[in-house]
This record gives structure tokens, sequence and C-alpha cells, in this order.
């Protein structure tokens, strides 16, 4: 895809939130399934299976700190978030643009940019909050238009969408501390839930119908109740 096909797609709101969750999802698999990773992959794999209790109650406890303290961490949750992003842009992306001559793995290349993105994730932080928060906004705002209509651009809808989403993005950023809060409880949430299902008991069994729907409301409820609690704690911050 070419640059101008990648501006158009984005201006047409192409990009959906399914369609964004598939190609990270293919991301994830490029990566566990690279043929310089896939042994370490295996390794961590066999010694989580191994030690399955005690991992998961480590990760359950590291979900709790983040959605109830995730305020006073932040720095330590930007840093590790940004190294995995940079990992896998260089896992993903730039090792197979290097000549065959090179001969470096690319585990190496991702590490070197896992470094790099992580000593800047001051700086890249609010990029990237920008570019999620506004293009969510944008192509919520945008698919709003074809509720009852055909799927049809025109740059007055265009406008419209993208005016709305550079004010949301003015906004949290100007509250950023109230994003950050709610940002790191819906992190623990989600850490607490996916590790308590596939650990201890299977969230996807009350809810045969919908095998996310009982994940979902745990991490929910924990969210909820960290966002609440880090509010309350916020004048020690």
């Amino acid at each position: 895809m070419s640059f101008s096909e990648f501006f158009n797609a984005v201006k047409n709101a192409e990009f959906s939130f399914a369609g964004i969750g598939e190609w990270l999802t293919s991301i994830y698999y490029s990566i566990t399934e690279n043929p310089d990773i896939v042994s370490i992959w295996q390794f961590l794999t066999d010694a989580y299976n191994t030690y399955l209790i005690p991992l998961t109650l480590l990760f359950i406890a590291v979900g709790l700190v983040v959605a109830f303290y995730g305020q006073k961490i932040t720095g330590i949750i930007k840093f590790l978030i940004f190294f995995v992003i940079g990992f896998s842009v260089g896992v993903h992306y730039l090792s197979p643009i290097i000549p065959d001559t090179v001969q470096i793995k690319s585990w190496i290349i991702g590490l070197v940019v896992a470094i790099v993105t992580a000593v800047l994730y001051k700086y890249l932080y609010y990029a990237l909050i920008a570019v999620a928060v506004g293009y969510s906004v944008y192509l919520t705002c945008f698919a709003g238009f074809f509720i009852d209509a055909t799927r049809i651009y025109t740059a007055g809808k265009a406008t419209i969408s993208l005016i709305v989403a550079l004010v949301c993005v003015v906004i949290v950023l100007a509250f950023n501390k109230w994003a950050e809060r709610a940002l790191t409880a819906t992190l623990g949430g989600y850490i607490v839930a996916s590790s308590f299902s596939g650990g201890i008991f299977n969230l996807s069994s009350l809810f045969p119908n919908n095998e996310y729907l009982g994940t979902l409301i745990v991490a929910v409820v924990i969210a909820v109740i960290g966002f609440v609690f880090q509010f309350k704690k916020r004048e020690v911050y």
C-alpha cells in the first residue's frame, strides 16, 4: 500500500476497529512464529505452563497495581508499552527490509528499536494518544453518518468528523491526568480479567453465546473501581 493509498484509506475511515484488531493479531502471530523468536517464545510458553498458578497470581497482582495505582507508575507503564511497540516494529517491519547480506537476528533489531522507543516514550506518548484518540473518534463519528445512509465519502462528513476528533484530542491532552487514570485503570482491569480467565477460571464459560463477555464484565468492573480509587487518591500523586 502506497502512502497516498494509506492516506485515502484513513480519510475514508476504511480501517475499522475490527480491521485494526485483525491487523494487531496478525502482527502478534507474525512475531511469535518468527524463526528467530519461536524458540524464545516456546521457552516462555513452557515456563508459563509449568508455573501457571504462581505466574497467573503474579499477573493478577500486577494488573491490580496498574488498575489502582497506575497514575503513580505511569512512567514505568509507558516505558514498557513503548518497549513492546518498538520491538514489534523492529521485528515485523524493519527486519524484513534488512538486506540478506547483513546477518543479524530479527530479535536483535527489535531489541534495538525497542530500547530507542522506550527511551523516547515521553515524546512518543503524546503522539500515540493523539493518533489513537483522534482516529478512534474520527472513525466513530464518520461511521455515524452511515447508519441510515449509503456509505459514501463526502468532504463535509470528513470535515465534521475531523473537527470533532481534533476537539476530543485537545480535551484528552488538556486533561491528561484524567486520561492516564482511565487508561491505566482499563489496562489493569484487562490484565486481571484475562489472566484470571486464562489461568484460574475460564470466564467465557459464563456466557456460552459470547466468549468475551465474561472477561469484559470483570475488566470493566475492575477498571471502574480502579479509576474511582485513583481519583480519590489523586491528592497524594
